[in-house]
């Protein structure tokens, strides 16, 4: 939406008609990237929709496919800004800020959030500082994009078929997490970043920090939470307990709260809520859950 006054534009994944105006404490704000977003189920199905249908909410879903924290945090401070300016008497939106496995992952935008905050990594060591610089270059960043498919990957497609990619793919993670193999390729890869001290966890938890600065200063509730890398949902696995470290690690550095999602999905004794064998994306009652478990973290949070 383009808001001409500010001229600021922000994307939403909203029909054109849905109005996205805040109205203060009855509305919430979804941040997130393609679980937020509600990838296969639509607006009417995604975290979103399904609190549309709670009587009396109104809510907005900046969430985006591909993206991770550091544009959640550019999003939401446009958003909240451009409303402010708007109805500078209207606050406190509930904003849920979800994170996903991959968002412990530098990106491009990530990238430019530590190239503005250098004094909050003073503390990185000059390995951890290298490497931040070389991974930011435009010039990797091109390759990365470049080598994303790789020769076999487009020699498999050619002959089995466009899905067998994928298929190949998702079996070989799966089996990796599965067996809690160890590995720097795909989402066992995450395992280290979430556990260990490294730049990525440092650039995570400085976003986080500046998500709930940020609702401080402009009368926003933020209410982090975990989605659950939904095709393996088990406590013994070497990624949930590497949630559950970066969980404690915030909570101790910086005094802020991450919410389990794997919660009510364990009590529920559901393993799988994947969308399907080549798409590790919630199914859509794995939304509805989700979304009725962060109504019961807005009344502990209220």
């Amino acid at each position: 939406r383009y808001f001409p006054i500010q001229d600021k534009s922000i994307r939403v994944v909203h029909n054109d008609d849905y109005k996205i105006n805040t109205n203060g404490q009855n509305t919430r704000i979804i941040v997130g990237d393609s679980f937020g977003e509600g990838e296969k189920c639509g607006n009417s199905n995604n975290i979103a929709g399904c609190l549309i249908k709670k009587d009396g909410l109104h809510v907005v879903n900046l969430s985006e496919t591909g993206t991770g924290p550091a544009l959640y945090l550019n999003k939401l401070q446009d958003y909240i800004k451009i409303q402010r300016s708007i109805y500078p008497n209207i606050s406190g939106e509930k904003i849920h800020f979800i994170l996903y496995s991959n968002d412990i992952v530098i990106d491009k935008d990530m990238c430019v959030f530590i190239n503005e905050n250098r004094n909050k990594f003073n503390n990185l060591s000059f390995e951890e500082n290298e490497y931040i610089k070389n991974y930011c270059t435009s010039e990797n960043f091109n390759k990365r994009k470049k080598n994303h498919t790789t020769n076999i990957q487009m020699i498999i497609k050619n002959i089995f078929g466009k899905y067998s990619n994928a298929l190949l793919r998702e079996s070989i993670m799966k089996l990796q997490v599965a067996m809690n193999l160890n590995s720097d390729i795909g989402r066992v890869s995450y395992i280290k970043k979430w556990r260990n001290t490294s730049a990525e966890r440092t650039a995570l938890s400085e976003v986080i920090f500046a998500s709930e600065n940020f609702c401080k200063r402009y009368n926003c509730n933020i209410i982090f939470s975990i989605f659950p890398n939904v095709e393996d949902i088990n406590t013994s696995s070497m990624l949930y307990k590497g949630y559950l470290e970066f969980i404690n690690y915030i909570q101790e550095d910086f005094g802020i709260t991450i919410n389990n999602g794997y919660i009510p999905f364990l009590e529920k004794g559901i393993i799988n809520a994947s969308y399907s064998i080549l798409d590790v994306h919630s199914n859509c009652d794995g939304y509805e859950l989700f979304a009725n478990w962060l109504i019961s973290l807005e009344k502990n949070n209220s």
